[in-house]
């Protein structure tokens, strides 16, 4: 999916939650996104979903919170992104939702920023693959893998990924990492005009 089609979902989403929502991205005519954006800065819509194509050149006034739901490949999209919240030296947060699989973004965030960004799991929403620790300066820090004790096997087979199969049989390969939940990743604190 396309990060405008996942905008179109995510207002879907919340809609449907009975949250006054509205998206903007590249592929909605400029008249419907201004639309969109005057709803938003008059509070006619709570939530205003959108790609990047928000994340430079929009000055909305007292805007508490920005949200990524994904994060940016580019990690200076990022500075721009949370440039929205924080303006005029007013104190914003900015949350980032953070996959396992995206923590090589993370760090490249880290570094930039020249910050570790806060972690905190939200109860209810603890993620199947932990988000790997990465250090002040952005580097993602690898534990060591604990070595498995060898089960002892039943029945002609083994266990293997969840499933059995035979001794001879080959198992599949070992599945990538992909996290249905997110982390989220705090960054607050007051941010001066640009």
């Amino acid at each position: 999916a396309t990060p405008r089609n996942g905008v179109d979902a995510l207002v879907d989403k919340l809609q449907g939650l009975g949250i006054n929502a509205d998206g903007i991205h590249g592929d909605k005519p400029q008249a419907t996104r201004q639309r969109a954006l005057d709803r938003f800065k008059t509070s006619d819509v709570q939530i205003l979903v959108a790609t990047d194509v928000a994340a430079r050149g929009l000055d909305i006034e007292d805007l508490p919170l920005v949200v990524n739901f994904d994060l940016p490949i580019v990690a200076e999209d990022y500075i721009h992104r949370i440039g929205r919240t924080g303006r005029a030296g007013n104190t914003g947060e900015a949350i980032s939702l953070v996959c396992a699989d995206e923590v090589n973004m993370l760090s490249a965030i880290e570094m930039l920023t020249r910050q570790t960004l806060t972690r905190k799991m939200e109860p209810e929403f603890e993620p199947e693959h932990r988000v790997p620790d990465t250090d002040a300066s952005g580097q993602v820090v690898k534990k060591p893998k604990k070595p498995k004790k060898p089960k002892a096997s039943g029945g002609g087979g083994k266990r293997n990924l969840g499933k059995w199969v035979d001794s001879g049989d080959v198992a599949p390969a070992e599945p990538s990492i992909k996290p249905v939940r997110k982390v989220p990743v705090f960054n607050t604190g007051p941010r001066k005009k640009k």
